[in-house]
């Protein structure tokens, strides 16, 4: 069987196209998909008071809408809410976000307080109906903070 340089040629052409292809499904699949990264935290403001601060990031290409923002309970499927959120942009929720744009919602200790122990990690809501959850780690680093300050 004789394979001549056209052949080759139109074989190879065929193999670039389909990989193109494919690379440019997944890339559209990608776009299409919310994403936003939910980050707690311990904060100090200048005043001294503490505070449980959520950061949230859209890393999506188009704008997400926030409508609600709290805890997840450890070992239930169960939700605290934060009702009235202090954000870092001075608004309220729901709170629309522009791509590559964040806030920071502040929740006061003592409206943790009687479940703090309970906590398992930080979400938000968005408008088209997805909670999206931090990781674990980062709500224990600053709940163990927020211990060690009142300690002081």
């Amino acid at each position: 069987m004789d394979i001549n340089w056209l052949q080759l040629a139109t074989l190879a052409i065929a193999l670039i196209g389909a990989v193109l292809g494919l690379i440019n499904t997944w890339r559209a699949l990608s776009n299409d998909r919310v994403r936003v990264r939910v980050t707690p935290s311990w904060n100090l403001f200048n005043t001294g008071q503490e505070s449980i601060g959520i950061e949230v990031v859209n890393l999506s290409s188009f704008a997400v809408t926030v409508t609600s923002i709290g805890f997840t309970k450890r070992g239930t499927g169960e939700h605290a809410m934060i009702v009235r959120p202090m954000l870092s942009s001075g608004d309220g929720l729901p709170k629309r976000l522009e791509p590559r744009t964040s806030f920071t919602a502040f929740a006061m200790p003592d409206a943790l307080e009687s479940i703090s122990g309970k906590l398992d990690r930080a979400y938000v809501n968005t408008g088209c109906g997805l909670r999206i959850t931090s990781k674990r780690k980062p709500l224990e680093v600053a709940l163990h903070n927020l211990a060690l300050a009142r300690r002081n």
